[in-house]
């Protein structure tokens, strides 16, 4: 038999000596006069029915009775609310504030148990809502959703919340929950997979730094073994893609990839990577792996890629002989075949007529007295409607009447030679109006030999200049629709011409003048984000929205005003959902921490309870009559 220890119950044990208040009760109660027996004749009719008199005794003593048991109760209660109760229970239980850092990366939407490890994390988020309510969505950037909101708003958000498809800043979001601690009322628990793609800091470190507020921390791990295969990176080029594909499981597998009318099998061993390799479509594509596995995301791949297009490129000079050999005439025709755009050369040779409407006019080695008036009109005409052109230098380029054309005005020839500086974007730091995609980004144009001096004109953006007097050597200027480039270096003369980014720069000249987006530009990874630089309509994914500042956290296509961006997941780690990681972090990510006991004191439950029994017993007294 066990004996009963008032410490276990009372945190004031020397509070039950006022139970001996309930023996002068139990003696007023007890201890009566015996009553003597008269009869009185008068009131003898009164007694006539005998059973009356015993029912009416009866109700009496029964409400003496109860009066009694509402009094000793109340003694009772009296001496318990002095000795002070309390309960030992779980001090999550004794939490108002409860943080919720719930996982809604990429990975949680694996299948679990019927359904995702989403739908888990969300059901037991529920299980776990406290009186006021943090709620940290947990993606590549932690989203603080609500801040000492009410169970009931968040457990309304939850049941339409869908997870992302980027990847996990887990570290970070524990550390954002700290800032949400409210002393030692405060419980944190944390709902993930505890895949953390974003950095390799031990999860402990942010749990200490919970605890270390006052909050008690839970860790609870969603996750059980399950198979996949998915796709963890691309290079996507202008001509051809290489994908890496990743076995995760534990045997070979063998693979169907499809994209377009491309159906090939490949066969990836046990936790290994292949790589695949095939031509860029144009436009918007999708690749898909034909496998059954848990984990679905990675087994897409959205591309996105300039549409194929024809440049019509007309060059006027009287110097045919010589255009093949023309390191610009060579890199066109490089750019022609390695890059999406598709070249269609035309020669004029002055005075010759010719209807002028290709996309880009090249003017280089003209006889200026065959160049006829009528030709610079048709050019300037094509200009003004979108097409561009670009003006080499010769010797009396400043005789030659551009109709206005010209972005400079030509002093004199330079023969003592000058080092090139990049003014568009410099090489010590950055273009305060170009940022990161320069269009003269990491270019060095060398030295040249031999240039005509000239000044700007108005409206004009200079992209290289001389050195030694700043003069420009390479100018933009917006004609009407189009646009003309001066190119002033005589390549025979300057040492760009064997320079590798020699092609680069006529192809990002290319890509300035048709509008054509980078194919690095079109595709993302999920959780990037991009400047609109103001706000502007984007269909996405999930429906159409207007933003400033677009990111990535979904995989698919966006569609913008002036392109289609491709996102896809591409992470080796948000891939690894196999679950096997339990078996190696146990101790960052235990299923629950020890579960502290503390003692809860419940007095004011008491004192509640001992004014209600007053009540009763006033309402008693009240209807005996005795008030």
């Amino acid at each position: 038999m066990v004996a009963f220890n008032p410490t276990d119950y009372f945190l004031n044990p020397s509070g039950l000596y006022a139970l001996f208040s309930l023996i002068p009760l139990l003696l007023l109660y007890l201890v009566k006069p015996k009553p003597q027996e008269k009869k009185i004749p008068s009131l003898m009719f009164f007694l006539k029915d005998i059973g009356s008199e015993n029912s009416l005794a009866f109700f009496r003593r029964l409400y003496q009775d109860w009066l009694f048991v509402l009094q000793l109760l109340t003694l009772i209660l009296i001496a318990a609310a002095i000795a002070k109760p309390y309960l030992e229970i779980s001090e999550k239980l004794l939490s108002d504030n409860s943080i919720i850092v719930l996982d809604a990366s990429a990975s949680m939407q694996t299948k679990y148990e019927g359904g995702t490890r989403f739908d888990e994390a969300v059901k037991q988020a529920k299980k776990n809502l406290g009186s006021k309510n943090t709620l940290i969505l947990v993606k590549s950037i932690p989203e603080v959703v609500y801040q000492d909101e009410d169970a009931s708003t968040v457990r309304t958000y939850l049941n339409g919340l869908k997870p992302s498809e980027s990847t996990t800043s887990l570290y970070t979001a524990l550390l954002t929950a700290a800032d949400y601690v409210k002393g030692d009322n405060t419980q944190a628990v944390i709902l993930s997979d505890f895949i953390d793609t974003d950095t390799e800091a031990d999860l402990n470190t942010a749990k200490r730094a919970l605890q270390s507020k006052g909050a008690a921390v839970e860790f609870i791990p969603i996750a059980s073994p399950v198979r996949n295969i998915g796709i963890i990176d691309a290079d996507v080029g202008e001509q051809k893609t290489a994908i890496r594909i990743k076995n995760y499981n534990d045997e070979a597998q063998t693979v169907m990839v499809n994209i377009n009318d491309l159906h090939e099998s490949i066969t990836i061993p046990a936790s290994s990577i292949e790589i695949f390799t095939f031509t860029t479509p144009s436009s918007i594509s999708k690749l898909t792996l034909d496998v059954e596995d848990d984990f679905n995301i990675d087994n897409n791949l959205y591309l996105s890629a300039p549409s194929n297009r024809t440049l019509r490129v007309l060059f006027i000079t009287n110097q045919e002989d010589k255009l093949v050999q023309q390191n610009i005439y060579i890199a066109f025709d490089v750019i022609g075949k390695t890059t999406s755009y598709k070249m269609k050369t035309e020669v004029l040779i002055p005075p010759k007529a010719h209807s002028i409407d290709q996309d880009i006019i090249l003017i280089d080695r003209v006889d200026k007295s065959l160049l006829l008036p009528g030709t610079i009109k048709s050019i300037k005409e094509r200009v003004q409607n979108g097409g561009t052109l670009i003006i080499l230098p010769q010797e009396d380029l400043g005789a030659i009447d551009f109709q206005g054309l010209l972005p400079v005005i030509i002093k004199n020839k330079d023969t003592v030679g000058s080092d090139i500086e990049n003014v568009l974007c410099p090489t010590t730091q950055k273009s305060s109006n170009q940022g990161e995609k320069c269009l003269t980004k990491d270019i060095q144009f060398g030295h040249a030999n031999e240039y005509l001096a000239a000044d700007p004109v108005e409206s004009s953006t200079v992209i290289a200049k001389s050195k030694k007097d700043g003069g420009p050597l390479i100018v933009y200027k917006k004609q009407g629709a189009g646009g003309v480039i001066y190119y002033g270096l005589y390549d025979e003369k300057s040492s760009f011409r064997t320079n590798i980014y020699y092609p680069i720069f006529w192809k990002r000249i290319f890509d300035l003048i048709t509008a054509t987006q980078d194919v690095h530009d079109l595709n993302k990874k999920a959780g990037s984000s991009i400047s609109l630089g103001k706000n502007e309509a984007v269909k996405t994914p999930d429906g159409r929205i207007i933003r400033d500042l677009l990111r990535f956290e979904n995989t698919g296509t966006y569609t913008l005003k002036d392109k289609v961006i491709a996102v896809n997941l591409l992470s080796e780690q948000e891939s690894d959902v196999s679950g096997k990681f339990t078996q190696h972090d146990d101790d960052a990510k235990q299923a629950e921490n020890i579960d502290r006991k503390v003692n809860k004191e419940v007095t004011e439950y008491v004192v509640y309870g001992l004014l209600a029994l007053l009540f009763i017993e006033l309402f008693l007294i009240k209807f005996r009559g005795d008030l």
